[in-house]
């Protein structure tokens, strides 16, 4: 006997790869945003919370789960103790105004390749000092103590004259990950949902070699586009506004031909490349990365019961208050007092008969073990989170007065954030690789970056411009690293502390502590000993990287001059710099023993009976006479 087995229609799997070359691509990626929306709404309400704890005012008016600056507001003023706000805020102060720096180190002892090294370093600082990366990356760092995750955003950006690279902080809430693609925190597809004005998209497209002959289809696609969520709430706007989503899909394999970054419309796709890249242009900041997923969560999800709490209790105090706060008058029964008598008026008097005297009753409001409840949930919040109350307030401890106690001090308050410091140097480094990648692509596309990169010296700075094209290097000479702004204590008293202790332990002499103090009296001042380290520091840099001819002056101290251009020239050699350069280290000192040697014989001269105690002389150094360079004639 045959059986009929029925076969029941399965549902159609919805067709969501964006990136493939088809004519409904932007459908697809509208399709794919849509249910990457609706997965992602637990996360967005989570974040919308925690935003509200950090700032009530957030809670009046709301975009589909997206904050918005309120169209009118009514402060909130009933009694408050924000403790989210002031976590938030100490652990920014702290460790946000840290300023890491991204050096490139060379895979090798080449001199070129280390020179290149140097101004691909000063390349990033300049874009980073451009773009204003510190500024955002410290916004970034708050969005991630508040919700978890911070993040910021590099883009190529046309100048007056040229190219450079921009950067710009990005909300959390607008950019969505697949919960099974992003599992591991490596998602191969991000889309970025904005919203722009119609006017600058079409300004901003017509300009591209996709849309050249065709700005009439370029405005049709714009005019037909959808307002997206902002029209679905019945929110009006003072701009043409339209969804806009850009996405990136990174290739499947190394080399791979199905990588794509698209920028579209509901009703089209403005802009489409090929994304060979192994990396996003995003670079992101976690407070405290997940177990599993994408996002992190931040320091407010730590404090909010306790805060939740704080403010139940601080809502009884304050109605109890309200209700029992003002004293009692009692009045005996036929007590013949004038009512008009009674006021709360200075110099209040008040004429009562003979035994008929009105009795003032005060008492607590509140009960005493209510106020050390609210201030034991305080202290837990502040606990639970990391931060010390002290700093929170920006006091120290009474007893601690050297600078070594404060050190050590700061370094034990330190410790407890050292994974969300670590991640915040690591976002940094994300930014630098990216800006590296991203101005190789640029030049590959005719659109070569340039940075105004920063160069300092003590008692100077100057910018100079860096193109990319200037920086000629292979992908694996360099190898990437971060440093923190500086290795010594921000504060004076801690800083002098570190340094003594150096200066003690024979790590540095003393012209090397001068110039590592920093004080703006001593710049100011102009301390000899700076001022010769510094010369000598400048002879010495134009000499190896501008092979600029230098001669040590007269009044330049010989033997500080011989010890520094000495080290320099033993250094540069080792590393192989280039014969001329080389020549004009070896010119200076020589120059520089010939001034010594002069100096040695003046002072015999004055005292010819020999050394005395009160006129020591210094020994003789070595002899640069029959000093060469390799490959340099006698």
């Amino acid at each position: 006997m045959t059986q009929i087995i029925n076969a029941v229609d399965e549902p159609r799997v919805e067709d969501l790869r964006w990136w493939a070359d088809v004519p409904d691509a932007h459908e697809r990626l509208f399709a794919a945003k849509d249910r990457m929306w609706d997965e992602d709404g637990a996360r967005r309400k989570t974040e919308l919370h925690h935003l509200r704890m950090y700032d009530s005012s957030f809670a009046h008016e709301v975009h589909n789960d997206i904050p918005v600056s309120p169209a009118t507001f009514q402060p909130d003023i009933r009694l408050q103790s924000n403790v989210c706000k002031s976590v938030v805020e100490t652990a920014t102060s702290r460790i946000g105004k840290n300023k890491p720096r991204a050096q490139f180190l060379p895979r090798g002892g080449s001199f070129s390749i280390l020179k290149q090294s140097k101004r691909l370093s000063k390349y990033v600082e300049g874009v980073f000092e451009e773009a204003d990366v510190y500024h955002l990356g410290r916004q970034a760092f708050r969005h991630g103590a508040i919700g978890g995750t911070g993040i910021l955003r590099f883009f190529p950006k046309r100048k007056k004259k040229g190219w450079g690279i921009g950067c710009e902080l990005v909300f959390p809430w607008e950019l969505i990950v697949d919960a099974l693609d992003g599992r591991q925190a490596k998602p191969r597809t991000i889309i970025h949902v904005r919203y722009m004005d119609k006017s600058v998209l079409f300004e901003k497209y017509k300009r591209d070699k996709r849309w050249k002959g065709k700005e009439e289809e370029l405005a049709g696609i714009l005019a037909h586009a959808s307002e997206g969520e902002l029209k679905a709430i019945g929110r009006d706007s003072a701009t043409d506004t339209v969804e806009v989503l850009e996405a990136y899909r990174l290739p499947s394999v190394a080399g791979g031909d199905d990588g794509k970054h698209v920028i579209g419309v509901s009703s089209g796709i403005l802009f489409e490349e090929e994304w060979d890249e192994d990396w996003f242009p995003y670079a992101v900041f976690r407070w405290n990365p997940g177990v599993l997923g994408y996002w992190g969560s931040g320091v407010i999800k730590i404090v909010t019961p306790q805060q939740v709490h704080i403010n139940k209790f601080l809502r009884t105090i304050a109605k109890s208050y309200h209700i029992h706060g003002a004293p009692i008058l009692a009045l005996p029964r036929g007590a013949q007092i004038p009512k008009d008598q009674l006021s709360n008026r200075f110099g209040l008097v008040v004429r009562t008969a003979d035994g008929q005297m009105p009795t003032l009753i005060t008492h607590k409001p509140v009960h005493d073990q209510m106020i050390n409840v609210l201030q034991m949930m305080k202290n837990d919040a502040f606990d639970e989170s990391g931060v010390s109350q002290l700093a929170a307030l920006n006091r120290k401890p009474a007893e601690l007065e050297s600078g070594e106690a404060l050190r050590q001090f700061n370094d034990i308050s330190d410790a407890r954030h050292a994974d969300p410091a670590l991640n915040y140097e690591k976002m940094y480094m994300e930014g630098a690789k990216i800006v590296v990648g991203l101005s190789r692509r640029m030049h590959k596309r005719g659109m070569t970056p340039a940075a105004m990169a920063p160069f300092r010296r003590r008692f100077r700075s100057w910018v100079e411009p860096i193109k990319w094209d200037d920086i000629e290097f292979a992908e694996d000479q360099f190898a990437l690293q971060v440093y923190p702004t500086s290795i010594l204590p921000s504060l004076p008293a801690g800083r002098t502390a570190t340094i003594q202790e150096w200066l003690r332990a024979g790590f540095i002499d003393k012209e090397t502590a001068h110039f590592m103090l920093e004080i703006p009296d001593l710049d100011s001042y102009g301390h000899p000993d700076l001022v010769m380290y510094e010369a000598v520091l400048d002879d010495v840099e134009r000499m190896l990287d501008e092979g600029e001819a230098r001669v040590p002056e007269p009044f330049q101290n010989p033997i500080l001059t011989q010890k520094l251009a000495g080290a320099a020239y033993l250094r540069a050699r080792q590393l192989g710099a280039p014969e001329d350069r080389l020549l004009l280290m070896l010119d200076y000192l020589q120059a520089n023993q010939r001034m010594l040697l002069r100096a040695q014989q003046a002072q015999q001269a004055q005292n010819p009976a020999g050394v005395g105690p009160n006129n020591p002389q210094a020994p003789a150094p070595p002899n640069l006479a029959t000093l060469q360079s390799p490959g340099v004639p006698q």
